[in-house]
């Protein structure tokens, strides 16, 4: 038999399920939540606006408190508040808006006021070309006047004013034209023309050196007045090295040639950069003293000056110890290193030892302390590096070189300024001097045939009467320190 479930459909089924359903409605909504009593749901909705009533009064009850806060905090600024430091932020934000927009600003008025005095030089320049051609074409121009005064000027130059125009340039061929008005050979007008000459001739003659055609300068050199103007060649080849430093080797080489055949321009010239090295010495002057040294050093090299000279001067630099004297000693000894290795050891030796209680003492800069190293490198080299004499400028045989013993703080040297300025003489004084030059010249030129060979023929030192030149012999003291 089949079992009938009681919720069947049937008289009683059907009254139990529409009594379910009715309930059911009854008791609840289509959501399923159960419904509230409508007295009940008014009370739940006032209550709710209550207390929308109450937060919006405690909202502007905190505003008002805000506002007050915020005033009191404008008065008293220096109280650490949460609203004063916010409303502090707020203020350096805006000033720092308003000092870019300031900069911007100032920068835009900047390129503004460039770029209208830039089309305004345009303009001035385009004007100032466009006049300049047009009194061109006219003839009335400023440089048409100029033209005219430098005319009348030159037209009254006479052979009086010659090296001494005022200014004015005089053209080559009214130059020689004057010169050639000159007929009287004893004039005083005939001496200056031939020394402005000399003076020029000599000029060009020491700037043209070089290593591969040194002999040929030296011909050219002993074509000209050597006793008349020794004050000039020894101040051309000074300031060819001091104008030049690569070249020291080259033009004391050439010093080197003349010392072996005019002593007196050796020692003329010895005795002036000397006193260059004294004048930078008191000056600090640092570039100056290292020049003149290295000039001094090639003369040492090339035997023009005594090895002597080379010690004093490092106990010179090292009397009184500074950073720069003592780099530019070890300087000077990189030079002389190698000759004074086999010339005189035994100074070399003592040099060094005071140059290691430097060294141990370590109160100077590392790059001196340095540079004393790297001279102690150089001594185990042999001094590799810094050759005596190279070989293209060993010109004079060494039993013809003519070495000066001078004492370095020698106080009776003069630079002798009054030989580097013409000086009128005597008509027979001047035709004598000629005549003893040519002379002299002509024992040069036919004795030294060969420069590049090492030897030269002929005597090693040029002899003159007393009356003509009277410094030949060079009789100086010889001091030994140390």
């Amino acid at each position: 038999m089949k079992l009938k479930n009681k919720y069947s459909s049937g008289s009683g089924s059907g009254s139990s399920s529409s009594s379910i359903s009715s309930n059911r409605s009854n008791s609840s909504d289509r959501s399923g939540k159960p419904k509230r009593n409508p007295r009940k749901q008014g009370k739940h909705i006032d209550a709710k606006e209550e207390k929308k009533k109450s937060s919006n009064k405690n909202k502007m009850s905190l505003e008002v408190d805000y506002k007050k806060k915020r005033a009191n905090n404008f008065k008293n600024k220096d109280t650490p508040d949460e609203y004063n430091v916010f409303d502090r932020k707020k203020d350096e934000r805006k000033k720092k808006q308003n000092e870019q927009y300031e900069h911007a600003k100032i920068e835009k008025n900047e390129k503004r006021e460039k770029r209208e005095k830039r089309e305004k030089r345009e303009k001035r320049e385009k004007r100032e070309k466009r006049e300049k051609r047009e009194k061109r074409f006219r003839g009335d121009s400023e440089s048409s006047k100029m033209i005219e005064y430098a005319k009348k000027k030159i037209a009254k130059v006479t052979m009086d004013d010659i090296g001494k125009a005022g200014g004015v340039y005089i053209p080559p061929f009214k130059l020689e034209r004057l010169q050639q008005e000159v007929t009287d050979k004893t004039s005083s007008l005939y001496q200056r023309q031939e020394w402005l000459k000399l003076k020029k001739k000599i000029n060009n003659i020491v700037n043209k050196v070089n290593i591969d055609n040194i002999s040929e300068i030296c011909y050219e050199l002993f074509n000209c007045n050597l006793i008349r103007g020794k004050g000039l060649v020894s101040r051309a080849i000074i300031n060819g090295q001091l104008s030049s430093p690569t070249f020291t080797n080259v033009f004391t080489c050439l010093l080197c040639i003349i010392n072996s055949k005019f002593p007196n321009i050796g020692l003329l010239t010895i005795q002036r950069v000397i006193l260059l090295f004294r004048r930078g010495f008191k000056r600090c002057d640092k570039v100056l003293c290292l020049n003149s040294l290295k000039f001094i050093a090639h003369m040492i090299n090339q035997r023009i000056l005594h090895e002597i000279v080379g010690l004093q001067m490092c106990s010179l630099l090292l009397q009184n110890i500074t950073n720069d004297s003592v780099q530019v000693c070890t300087y000077f000894i990189a030079e002389i290193g190698q000759l004074c290795m086999n010339v005189c050891r035994r100074g070399l030796d003592i040099i060094f030892d005071r140059l290691k209680d430097i060294l141990q003492e370590k109160k100077k800069k590392k790059k001196t302390q340095y540079d004393i190293e790297k001279l102690w490198m150089y001594r185990k080299d042999h001094f590799a590096n810094f050759p005596t004499v190279i070989e293209g400028l060993d010109l004079v045989d060494e039993n013809e070189k003519i070495v000066h013993e001078i004492n370095l703080l020698d106080e009776t040297f003069t630079e002798q300024e009054e030989i580097n300025i013409f000086k009128e003489v005597s008509p027979e004084q001047y035709e004598q001097e000629n005549r003893e030059w040519a002379k002299i010249r002509d024992e040069l030129l036919h004795g030294s045939k060969s420069l590049s060979g090492g030897s030269s023929g002929g005597s090693s030192g040029v002899e003159l009467d007393d009356n003509s030149v009277n410094m030949w012999e060079c009789k100086v003291t010889f001091i030994y320190f140390i």
